[in-house]
């Protein structure tokens, strides 16, 4: 009975845009393993998640792997927000993502990309400062 469910389950959900919102799960908890000073759990989520996948890619009617993957990276990125700070933030986030990414490869030329993004990184959280920076400004003119 129990199989029946699952097997149900399954079937029913394997579609692009499950199936992206699990393979977004799968990277999720990678990237927090990866930043994780004891990434046990993480690394057991992404594997239920990952088998969670290939569970339903094997039930699909032809999947396109580029739309797979074009939905699940849709669903990991973030917009940076319009207010200044948070927007500067959020940056800088994406900026040190950036920075880690080359940092992780091994290639030569992944050593100078990687110089880039740690300038970049360094810039943008300059202008995390000077955001804030400018919101004191405008609210003691407010005062």
């Amino acid at each position: 009975m129990e199989e029946d469910f699952q097997e149900r389950f399954l079937k029913a959900n394997a579609n692009v845009d499950y199936m992206a919102q699990t393979l977004a799960d799968v990277l999720r908890n990678c990237i927090r393993a990866s930043v994780a000073s004891n990434p046990s759990s993480q690394t057991y989520e992404a594997a239920k998640n990952f088998e969670m996948l290939l569970k339903l890619i094997v039930r699909s009617e032809g999947v396109r792997i580029y739309e797979l993957l074009e939905k699940a990276i849709e669903d990991i990125t973030v917009e940076p927000r319009p207010d200044s700070v948070d927007g500067a933030i959020t940056h800088a986030a994406q900026m040190g993502m950036r920075f880690l990414v080359e940092q992780s490869c091994h290639d030569n030329a992944a050593r100078g990309r990687a110089g880039k993004r740690r300038s970049e990184f360094l810039d943008a959280i300059k202008c995390i400062e000077e955001a804030r920076e400018e919101m004191r400004r405008r609210y003691q003119l407010g005062k």
